[in-house]
């Protein structure tokens, strides 16, 4: 079970149960019960946060969201940092330039090679001012290749939607899409028609 599974099952509890919180209700007896599950619900959502701790120490940050709604999970000390993207362009870079680190207020040391690695954001709005955020040099490049799998994905998916059918104006996932022997057939019959067949 993931987080958000644990919350929904939480929120349809409490959905459930409300009645019990009611003074003519509010018996010990389910009050009792109400309190040692969402105890234990609580204990789920403490081992989920320690499992995905565990997994930034062990793999790196996580990219999700779409390309025009990006959130990075970095882990900073001990914790889940979470970067919400918007409308801002992710960029991954990297600069020995002090004039920009320090416009950018990028915060961290460089790499041996003098580079500082960072996040620019961009706006899209010419009244916001962009912004960076450090990361390391193992840092970006698992977020490159991170980048490289959410553009992927969702360049799959935009050449897999479903469209309607010229031929025959179902979805293409209702016909197939291939109508080749219908379309010779009506062809045939163009060709008996036009020769008098």
């Amino acid at each position: 079970m993931n987080a958000l599974q644990t919350l929904k099952t939480i929120r349809d509890d409490v959905e459930n149960t409300k009645h019990w919180l009611q003074g003519s209700f509010a018996n010990p007896s389910a009050l009792s019960n109400m309190s040692a599950r969402f105890q234990s619900y609580a204990q789920q959502l403490k081992e989920l946060e320690a499992e995905r701790i565990q997994d930034l120490q062990e793999n790196g940050p996580k990219l999700s969201g779409t390309l025009s709604d990006m959130t990075v999970t970095l882990l900073r000390d001990g914790k889940e940092k979470h970067i919400e993207f918007g409308e801002y362009t992710f960029k991954l870079d990297m600069t020995d330039n002090q004039e920009k680190i320090k416009s950018l207020k990028i915060d961290g040391p460089p790499d041996a090679e003098g580079m500082t690695h960072f996040i620019e954001a961009s706006p899209g709005d010419w009244g916001q001012m962009p912004w960076g955020v450090w990361i390391s040099k193992e840092e970006s490049t698992k977020l490159h290749s991170e980048f490289g799998r959410l553009y992927e994905d969702e360049e799959d998916d935009y050449y897999n939607q479903d469209s309607k059918c010229t031929f025959c104006g179902a979805m293409d996932s209702e016909c197939g899409g291939d109508h080749g022997d219908e379309m010779r057939e009506i062809q045939r019959e163009a060709l008996r028609g036009h020769r008098g067949w």
